[in-house]
């Protein structure tokens, strides 16, 4: 099985994280928050989202899917986390 991403998906992902982070600034902003926390959620928010998403694609995926063929155990990871 190919994890590799292709650039659409990396596109699709800079697409979601951007909007993301636009409207969580606009929400920041409406709830008057300060500077910091502009400066160290959304950075950290993003990187992490991004670092499971990239471990459940290239690890977790084809662990369950492909070597085990346990279809169940990846939709209780999939429903429940």
């Amino acid at each position: 099985m190919n994890t590799k991403l292709n650039k659409s998906d990396w596109i699709i992902l800079a697409i979601v994280y951007g909007t993301t982070v636009i409207l969580g600034c606009y929400d920041y902003y409406k709830e008057d928050n300060k500077l910091i926390e502009y400066l160290v959620d959304f950075p950290t928010d993003t990187i992490l989202s991004i670092v499971i998403i990239l471990v459940f694609i290239q690890k977790i995926v084809p662990s369950f899917l492909v070597d085990k063929k346990t279809t169940f155990c990846f939709l209780f990871l999939a429903l429940y986390y």
